[in-house]
């Protein structure tokens, strides 16, 4: 993991594009928001708010050299995580799960890692916008490729790799047997 303070004033990119490829979604990680034509309404306005909302935006080393990554290997994205001091590198296939801790994520990698993110689940939820990546709770949000078992009598929990556990909620519980049977299939 690498962090940095060294802070570097860019301008805010907003990506538009008429292809939804896997390039136009590693661009996502790196940048302020990207909109596909024809550009809808809302989408545009939301575009415009997060333009407001950063608008003493602040790019770091490693966003820049995140972009750079995702635009040369579109399959093997990796994500630029904000972390106390700094940020850290994360390939987005060695999550195992995220847990929501009030305002702030916690994030499982493979082998134990453990990150602290400063950002709401909610957040690294889109920024991660995978479909093996599932809230199955409205505090967790789990990469099926880890899950080990799951238990739906009593406390419904998955229970995946490296001893890790994620609640299960009853609303969530039918959507994520029917992606373990795709996932198996």
């Amino acid at each position: 993991m690498r962090s940095c303070i060294l802070k570097r004033y860019i301008p805010v990119v907003i990506f538009t594009t008429a292809f939804p490829d896997y390039a136009v979604r590693a661009i996502k990680y790196a940048c302020l928001e990207y909109l596909l034509k024809p550009i809808q309404q809302d989408e545009l306005i939301e575009a415009i708010r997060k333009f407001k909302e950063k608008s003493t935006l602040v790019a770091h080393p490693q966003q820049i050299e995140t972009l750079l990554h995702n635009l040369k290997e579109p399959n093997k994205p990796k994500l630029c995580i904000p972390i106390s001091g700094g940020f850290a590198y994360l390939n987005k296939s060695e999550i195992v799960m995220c847990k929501a801790e009030a305002n702030y994520t916690l994030i499982y990698g493979l082998g134990g890692e453990k990150l602290l993110c400063s950002k709401n689940i909610g957040s690294i939820e889109e920024m991660l916008d995978d479909e093996n990546m599932v809230r199955c709770h409205k505090s967790y949000l789990i990469n099926i490729n880890y899950v080990k078992k799951i238990q739906t009598r009593d406390d419904c929990r998955a229970y995946l790799t490296d001893g890790l556990f994620a609640e299960i909620s009853q609303r969530k519980k039918e959507e994520l047997r029917e992606k373990l049977r795709k996932l198996g299939s």
